[in-house]
């Protein structure tokens, strides 16, 4: 997050003056955390009125939740590379899309029974052994 931020300061508080593309796979992204780290770590652009949403309004957070989804938002961002300043785009993370994680506020609900009641388990190895 910190980078993302050095990527939007102004040239004359040493950062790029650039846009950020933050893709936040696992929904983990918290604006709250952002601007904490800035103002900790750049007290004096921060304090400025206005100046933390602006940083904010600088950096746009993609989630997709499918790799389908994910692919689709590089196609779409190829071009606001180029046109719109981007200095850095961030994955986060790439490998749970590849291994399948699903953010929970995105997950399918468990299978169920025909009578309704959740798939039995099966017994553990323990168990079997007795």
């Amino acid at each position: 997050m910190k980078l993302s931020l050095l990527a939007s300061l102004p040239v004359n508080f040493g950062g790029l003056d650039g846009r950020v593309i933050y893709i936040d796979v696992e929904s983990k992204f918290s604006s709250r955390r952002m601007i904490e780290i800035g103002v900790n770590s750049f007290p004096e652009i921060f304090h400025t009125e206005g100046m933390a949403q602006e940083m904010a309004g600088r950096i746009l957070v993609l989630q997709p939740t499918s790799l389908a989804e994910f692919t689709e938002s590089l196609q779409q961002i190829k071009i606001s590379l180029l046109q719109h300043q981007v200095k850095l785009l961030v994955i986060d993370s790439v490998a749970a899309l590849v291994s399948g994680f699903v953010s929970p506020r995105f997950a399918l609900p468990r299978k169920k029974r025909a009578d309704g009641l959740p798939p039995k388990s099966k017994p553990s190895q323990s168990k079997r052994a007795a």
